[in-house]
């Protein structure tokens, strides 16, 4: 009851509200982002860590999330996609009952 009264979109205005105070300050100490971006230093340092994100993707990280995200597809979202479409149209579904994590004390 309590929390139904909170207000759930004060995250992004409040982020929007920092990012204006943050850009009044640096206008305010005379920064300009645009020379700040286009300086071949900052330019050279996101190509470099640009490129060592996708070494790095390349590498180590795509064999891992290809199969991962080849499970999640088999053997979470088809069939659950297969059962609510199961369940839309009124017909019985595969879900078997899942037995109780704890025994029942006798």
């Amino acid at each position: 009851m309590l929390f139904s009264q909170i207000p759930r979109n004060r995250g992004i205005i409040q982020m929007i509200i920092i990012i204006v105070i943050a850009l009044l300050i640096l206008s305010y100490f005379g920064y300009n982002l645009r020379s700040i971006v286009n300086a071949p230093n900052t330019q050279d340092n996101f190509s470099y860590v640009g490129g060592a994100i996708v070494y790095v993707w390349n590498t180590f990280l795509k064999t891992p999330a290809t199969y991962l995200s080849g499970l999640f597809i088999d053997l979470i979202w088809n069939p659950a996609l297969t059962n609510l479409t199961a369940m839309k149209n009124g017909q019985p579904t595969n879900i078997q009952q899942i037995p109780p994590m704890i025994p029942p004390i006798h």
